[in-house]
């Protein structure tokens, strides 16, 4: 008996975590992917041909949201449910991913707790699985189908399958194929491997059939929007910054190359600062964060095969990540379990794991009531505009959600307003004609409720969630998180001139 509650513990303890904010109004990206799936219930094999204004234009989903339909699929039977409904249909997937760390932990580096609670204690899985986005599905399909790969010889080609899958979820899953195809040729399962391949020609048949066009292609296009090297330079550093905040606490990833690792990470991080024109204090905390992320890569090694297949994944992932459109944390998580196996390859004392544990779900459930906070506030103010009567809007995320929902239309950018428009500033807002005349009617504004970390500030130039952030101008981000008691949210709402 007390062995069946010592392997449930670990779950019982990342859920247990996830249990307070089940009740998590519809955030951020949450919204584009909920409209996705109300396009695969209008027409199931099409999802992408539903329409969306996400950038300031109303198109087809096929030309804006870069990801394939699986989780648009998965959230099609349950968009109608109470939001808590939605965020336990997600649930599967995140016992599915912290599993396959488990098997992961077992089979590379013997050890099968440490990994699971170091996998889903860290902030960075703890917020995504409190999200209706594709991270944690696709996660789920990388770990638990490479670590039964490894761990099963007769039946090693379906858990190809099912870790292929994963580029069913986000088209970042294509890094996942090499990775298994590597798996297979160091430990003799190469043609098991090769079924890896089988749910991307899938995929692309599907699109090619739907669509006349390959999604994979367009959106690779759509992407690659900001490669010059000084954006390249930001971008990364961004990353590193979120990896290191966001992911392993110093804790776990110290080790005889720490104080190397600190200086080039945190080099980077004076260097990215300057070039954003940050000042001292934001300085230092970008530093700080760069010098952990770098932590995360010292743990690395090419010592035994096992160290080949995690460091390519490590390693891999961030060059992937480098060619993307924009850096956000999230992105980071199908990664995330190779820098925990390099991490805990080595002994790492049980003081250490316990602190780096602790420290990791702290940190991770302070953002977690900030995120909700934040998340409640949209919603507010969309219910309280949307009490006004009806109108257009300009902003996304979860505010855009809730004013559809309530008939309100989103604006086209550099079109007239309906005579009652609202602006969401913290949400990207489109502008509207220049030749409109507005009158500001009123603000909506809900106050900062928390004194613990922030996952988005404009003043503090903190975004858990992009490298940018929006406002008057848009200011570069290079922080996961940080302190600030500016409002949650803001809301001008306008009337058009001469209408009472």
């Amino acid at each position: 008996m007390f062995s069946v509650f010592r392997a449930w513990l670990p779950y019982l303890v990342v859920f247990g975590c996830l249990l307070p904010f089940l009740g998590k109004p519809v955030h951020i990206d949450d919204a584009n992917f909920l409209r996705l799936a109300e396009g695969a219930q209008q027409d199931f094999w099409r999802p992408h041909d539903v329409l969306i204004n996400w950038q300031g234009q109303t198109e087809r989903a096929f030309d804006v949201l870069s990801n394939p339909p699986g989780v648009a699929w998965w959230l099609a039977p349950v968009t109608e449910k109470p939001i808590w409904v939605l965020h336990l249909w997600m649930w599967p997937w995140v016992l599915m991913a912290l599993w396959g760390m488990g098997r992961l932990g077992r089979e590379l580096i013997g050890s099968r707790e440490a990994p699971i609670l170091a996998l889903g204690l860290s902030p960075m899985m703890l917020l995504a699985a409190q999200g209706l986005t594709p991270d944690v599905p696709l996660l789920a399909c990388a770990t638990a189908g490479l670590g039964g790969f490894l761990s099963h010889r007769k039946t090693a080609w379906l858990y190809a399958l099912l870790a292929g899958c994963a580029v069913w979820f986000r088209y970042s899953g294509v890094c996942v194929i090499p990775l298994v195809i590597l798996a297979g040729a160091l430990n003799k399962k190469l043609i098991s491997s090769l079924f890896v391949c089988l749910p991307f020609v899938a995929l692309l048949v599907h699109d090619w059939h739907a669509y006349g066009e390959l999604h994979v292609v367009a959106m690779r296009e759509f992407q690659a929007v900001s490669n010059a090297p000084e954006e390249v330079f930001l971008k990364g550093a961004a990353l590193l910054a979120m990896l290191g905040g966001m992911g392993l606490m110093p804790a776990l990833t110290w080790s005889s190359r720490g104080f190397w690792a600190l200086f080039i990470g945190g080099s980077i991080g004076i260097g990215a600062a300057l070039i954003a024109g940050m000042g001292f204090g934001m300085s230092a905390a970008v530093a700080l964060f760069c010098g952990a992320g770098a932590l995360s890569f010292s743990r690395v090694g090419f010592s035994t095969r096992s160290d080949l297949l995690v460091t390519s994944w490590a390693i891999g992932g961030a060059v992937f990540l480098l060619g993307l459109r924009f850096a956000a944390t999230r992105y980071w998580l199908l990664f995330l379990p190779a820098f925990v196996l390099a991490a805990l390859r080595l002994q790492v004392s049980q003081l250490r794991l316990t602190i780096g544990l602790a420290l990791s779900a702290l940190v991770g459930l302070g953002l977690s009531v900030d995120d909700m906070a934040f998340a409640k506030a949209h919603r507010r103010v969309a219910e309280e505009v949307a009490s006004l009567g009806t109108g257009s809007f300009s902003g996304h995320w979860g505010f855009q959600h809730y004013l559809e929902d309530a008939g309100w239309r989103p604006l086209e950018e550099g079109e007239e307003t309906e005579p009652l428009h609202a602006v969401f500033l913290q949400g990207w807002p489109q502008e509207p004609s220049a030749s409109a005349c507005l009158e500001k009617q009123g603000s909506l504004t809900v106050a900062d409720s928390w004194w613990g970390p922030r996952t988005h500030s404009y003043e503090a130039r903190v975004n858990v969630h992009a490298n940018w952030i929006s406002g008057q101008p848009p200011r570069r981000s290079l922080l996961p998180w940080g302190f600030s008691n500016e409002p949650y949210a803001k809301v001008d709402v306008m009337r058009s001139c001469g209408v009472q």
